[in-house]
């Protein structure tokens, strides 16, 4: 599958299910503790989406998922992934108004990829990404 022409987005499932399929191959997963909600420690909503992410893996939830959209546990965890990472990238574009990509994002800010760095040819590059990128003394940019 490819992406739409530039700007256009895809449905939520369309992103989900090769997700779900490629989990699906490369491991054996069956769910455990299925007579429990799944417990949840992440943000408790996305805004403009409802209902609130705890609530949307309650059993009786999860229930209503799998027999009204067809969604299986799996996808409805995968689907809350994408609807956390779309919501974090919003976020980030309106907090500084420009487009990055998935690279510039690690949880220590410094540069994950400096051989492939598109600003930055420094081995060893210290390079803060976020937000705002300024180059170290050592990046050329």
């Amino acid at each position: 599958m490819k992406w739409p022409e530039e700007l256009e987005t895809l449905r939520l499932r369309e992103l989900s299910a090769p997700v779900c399929k490629a989990l699906r191959f490369a491991f054996k997963l069956q769910r455990r503790n299925t007579t429990k909600d799944i417990p949840w420690e992440g943000p408790d909503e996305i805004p403009g989406d409802s209902p609130d992410l705890p609530d949307r893996l309650t059993l009786e939830s999860l229930r209503r998922q799998r027999e009204g959209a067809e969604v299986d546990t799996l996808e409805a965890i995968v689907v809350i992934a994408i609807q956390l990472g779309i919501e974090q990238g919003r976020r980030m574009e309106a907090k500084d108004g420009r487009t990055r990509f998935l690279h510039e994002f690690v949880d220590d800010g410094k540069c994950p990829v400096p051989d492939r760095c598109s600003r930055c040819s420094a081995v060893d590059c210290a390079e803060r990404i976020s937000p705002p990128p300024a180059p170290a003394p050592e990046c050329r940019t």
